[in-house]
């Protein structure tokens, strides 16, 4: 039985993807390159920071000025662009245990949190600029056990790519994989869901 979860932001409460996938093609623009959005978004499926390695590889690109502009432009985003997820706001209303969030973005987080009102359901936010390792590290993740004295096999932790998966298997709890995109991974999570208006944790 579940009792805590712990969720991933980008592409597992709201669906940021095709926004981030501009985004980064806009940054990419300003440093005179046109690439294709759709390959873009099959980079970022893995982790931003794989997309980071992609294209200073390919480009040749300063990493520090291209995460420095794609920063400005994410943090311009108007919230009210993005959703959460059909059934989310329905699981934060309904299962009464604690929920956390742990998510490689940086304050806009509490951003798109706070236009939505879903804050308060959240007794914790850890972003970026918390200074944890990122995924699959499982730092951020055994904070939260050890503060909030989390028993393990009733804490999951539901994200969207395989680093999450990962992550909760790293820290010894239960994994959710969103499989929203319907992408393979090698990893084998507790959960496997496409759809959170028929997702139960019974």
């Amino acid at each position: 039985m579940v009792k805590d979860i712990i969720w991933d932001f980008d592409g597992t409460l709201f669906n940021t993807y095709p926004q981030i996938s501009t985004i980064f093609r806009n940054t990419l623009t300003h440093f005179g390159i046109d690439e294709n959005t759709d390959d873009i978004l099959a980079n970022l499926h893995q982790s931003l920071w794989h997309t980071y390695q992609v294209y200073i590889k390919k480009y040749n690109l300063d990493l520090d000025k291209l995460r420095k502009k794609f920063s400005e432009l994410d943090e311009q985003m108007d919230p009210g662009f993005l959703k959460p997820f059909p059934g989310v706001i329905e699981i934060l209303n309904n299962f009464k245990g604690k929920h956390f969030i742990f998510t490689h973005r940086g304050n806009s987080t509490f951003n798109y949190l706070s236009h939505w009102g879903l804050l308060p359901y959240f007794t914790e936010v850890l972003t970026r600029e918390n200074g944890y390792a990122r995924k699959p590290q499982p730092d951020a993740l055994l904070y939260l056990i050890d503060k909030y004295k989390l028993v393990r096999e009733h804490t999951i932790y539901i994200g969207d790519r395989e680093i999450d998966v990962k992550c909760a298997k790293n820290a010894g709890i239960q994994s959710c994989y969103f499989n929203s995109h319907q992408l393979p991974i090698s990893e084998i999570a507790d959960f496997e869901i496409i759809d959170f208006t028929t997702f139960s944790l019974e």
